[in-house]
């Protein structure tokens, strides 16, 4: 392994490995590094993404995963050392957060692509994002996400074991012909049988166990389900649905280009609470229209704060806040004015 020329703001836990000379020394340092920093790290991540993880399955999958993010750090630091990825590291430990971060959204990508798609679809809906409103999505004192229609009492959760949340959980096709009047929900629009199925609830539900019902309930199979098919997005006024063939993936990822032009023209604050609170943010760099370190640069972050922050995206108005300095309806203004100048540079551009 060869050294490399040495960042002044590198983070010092990195700074010895990279500038030794002494190549045995060098992988000692890496041993530790990986040991004693980078492993706590990448399980605290991997454990928060994989939820329960006391049953055997969960636990193998953890261990692959670990494995993975550990190599693809490994491979990283490598090139780092012999100057083949120009990479300036100043947080060792949120760099090592975002690589695990990133081995977790492949995983998710692979493995459950199609209720990947339907969870993003659903939380776009539950945000009223688009012009289908009346939802609503919260977190509990516990972090557990929330989700039902608006007139919901602040702060509600569901009972613990009430009966038409048992029966969902067993025979989702029994509540659905109640629910749905013996319809064909099949080919009802997804708003539409999100508000028929709260309305039958009459409580909140937990996010994961409507995505788990709607996921049978719409006989979601991930082999009949592209990959790169786009969730939904709301820009302005304009309400973009692509579907899932490879064609409309490519009119998506043309969308995304033009969206990272027109988002680049708008303020700093204005793109910043526009940005840390979309989950459009994470489809710039999945598309590979926008790289991490593009991103933070244009949000005047370095790439090593971004990338401490992007596993926690997308942020919430109180957080955007704190990190700007203002009020948290300044930021909500902020991108309230964000959408608005972006959908009318959508209007204008599909005219010309």
């Amino acid at each position: 392994m060869e050294a490399t020329a040495v960042a002044h703001n590198t983070d010092p836990l990195l700074a010895r490995f990279l500038s030794t000379r002494d190549s045995v020394q060098a992988e000692s340092l890496l041993a530790t590094l990986l040991q004693d920093e980078a492993a706590p790290v990448i399980a605290r991540v991997l454990r928060a993404k994989t939820g329960r993880g006391g049953a055997g399955g969960a636990q193998d999958r953890i261990a692959d995963l670990t494995s993975a993010a550990r190599e693809e750090l490994i491979t990283r630091l490598l090139g780092a050392r012999s100057g083949e990825d120009s990479i300036e590291i100043r947080n060792f430990r949120g760099y090592v957060a975002a690589v695990a971060y990133h081995v977790w959204a492949q995983h998710l990508r692979s493995e459950n692509p199609g209720r990947a798609i339907l969870l993003n679809r659903v939380r776009y809906l539950l945000e009223n994002r688009t012009s289908q409103r009346g939802f609503a999505i919260w977190e509990d004192a516990t972090g557990e996400r929330l989700c039902g229609l608006q007139n919901v009492p602040a702060g509600s959760r569901p009972g613990e074991s009430t009966p038409k949340l048992q029966l969902l959980a067993v025979d989702v096709f029994a509540v659905a012909r109640d629910a749905f009047g013996g319809g064909d929900w099949h080919g009802m629009d997804l708003a539409e049988l999100l508000h028929r199925l709260f309305r039958w609830l009459e409580q909140p539900i937990e996010l994961r166990h409507l995505i788990d019902a709607l996921v049978e309930l719409l006989e979601v199979s991930d082999e009949k389900v592209s990959i790169d098919a786009p969730s939904a997005v709301t820009i302005g006024a304009e309400f973009v649905d692509p579907a899932t063939s490879a064609i409309d993936a490519l009119k998506w990822t043309e969308y995304l280009r033009w969206l990272w032009d027109a988002v680049g023209r708008l303020s700093l604050g204005q793109r910043t609470a526009f940005l840390l609170h979309s989950d459009v943010t994470r489809e710039f760099e999945l598309r590979g229209v926008a790289s991490l370190r593009q991103l933070a640069a244009l949000l005047a972050f370095s790439p090593e704060q971004f990338a401490a922050i992007w596993p926690a995206l997308p942020q919430d108005d109180a957080t955007i806040a704190e990190r700007l300095r203002l009020q948290r309806q300044q930021v909500i203004n902020l991108r309230r004015v964000a959408r608005d100048r972006l959908g009318a540079a959508w209007r204008d551009w599909i005219k010309s």
